[in-house]
């Protein structure tokens, strides 16, 4: 998967970077001493020299790993901490020309936590980000941002064109690169300037709408490493399931009804949703055999009825039967035709 392909590679990638201090190292003991005998008059030494130098050419040089931990120097730091209380979200709800994007939005976000927000795509989690950050106003329902909360921004007139190189310089943009227009920016530049703005802003609630999109693994694990050690607060939204199970200890699930809480990385909030895909099954068996066992009481209780109907039916013909016969014997001892019986009536 994709947490052991990130160890095997870390290794490997540590290899080729030892590989190639090494090569590098005797690349350059070698140069020297080719260098040491072609400058001297022993025509000896200065054979080997040449000798040593044609070897020198033909060896074939590692390219230098682009991989390397901490590639980008990202690192959030907050200003001053919040309240307790970061986000109090009641009964939200948004419609954009009178389509409703959400309903009924209930969230709690406290301090330090690192909370990721999910949802089928069209839920509204960048709707719930701008009404947050109060560039959109909610249809109903209300938000409240908790005692010295601060949202990050950047302002680019507060600092001098020395922290601007250098703040830029962290995320690999020297040179000309300075001078680039955003517009002119790959997705991967473009998503770490907006890191960098962030990180200068010194925000203690971070609001981060898919930042792992455009960035490579190495700027993705640099980023992941600063939020974890981030003293703030943070809301993402992602659909990087890598990334919720490594940054977020929380999960907040945006549908169109409402908005649901897991108290747990990715990974956690599966288990609880199989658990009550589970439980519904069970409670659908249950249903279903609870039904079955209905249909087969009341089978069991018709075949009842028809046989006391049977039951009755042949007594009934049983009792018929035998008041006939009855009745025939005592008209034959009236009749005298049975003696037996008639001296056992005249006895009585």
């Amino acid at each position: 998967d994709y947490t052991g392909f990130m160890k095997q590679r870390k290794i490997y990638m540590d290899i080729q970077r030892k590989t190639y201090e090494n090569q590098q190292r005797e690349y350059k003991r070698q140069l020297e001493i080719v260098e040491k005998y072609t400058s001297t008059d022993n025509a000896k030494k200065n054979k080997q020299g040449q000798s040593r130098k044609k070897l020198l050419d033909k060896m074939k040089l590692m390219d230098k790993p682009t991989y390397d931990d901490g590639t980008f120097g990202i690192k959030f730091k907050i200003s001053s901490p919040s309240g307790k209380d970061v986000l109090m979200v009641e009964d939200l709800s948004k419609k954009i020309d009178d389509k409703l994007i959400f309903e009924n939005c209930n969230l709690d976000i406290y301090k330090e936590e690192r909370v990721g927000l999910i949802g089928a795509n069209g839920v509204g989690k960048t709707t719930l980000f701008n009404i947050i950050t109060k560039k959109l106003k909610p249809t109903s329902g209300k938000f409240r941002l908790g005692s010295n909360v601060n949202i990050g921004y950047f302002d680019q007139e507060q600092m001098t064109h020395y922290e601007i190189r250098s703040a830029l310089a962290i995320m690999n943009f020297v040179g000309d690169d300075i001078f680039k227009l955003i517009e002119d920016l790959s997705g991967g530049e473009k998503a770490r300037v907006s890191l960098l703005k962030l990180m200068l802003s010194k925000s203690n609630f971070l609001l981060l709408d898919e930042p792992t999109n455009h960035l490579d693994i190495d700027s993705k694990e640099s980023l992941e490493d600063s939020l974890i050690n981030y003293e703030g607060t943070v809301f993402v939204i992602s659909h990087d399931r890598y990334f919720l199970n490594r940054v977020c200890d929380k999960i907040i699930v945006l549908e169109k009804d409402k908005a649901t809480t897991f108290l747990g990385n990715y990974d956690y909030y599966q288990e609880k949703i199989n658990d009550l895909k589970v439980d519904k099954t069970e409670e659908s068996l249950n249903k279903t055999a609870a039904v079955k066992e209905k249909k087969k009481q009341r089978a069991i209780t018709n075949n009842l009825k028809k046989l006391r109907k049977q039951i009755e039916t042949i007594e009934s013909t049983i009792d018929g039967k035998i008041n006939n016969w009855n009745t025939k014997i005592l008209i034959k001892i009236k009749e005298g035709k049975l003696g037996f019986f008639r001296k056992k009536i005249s006895f009585i």
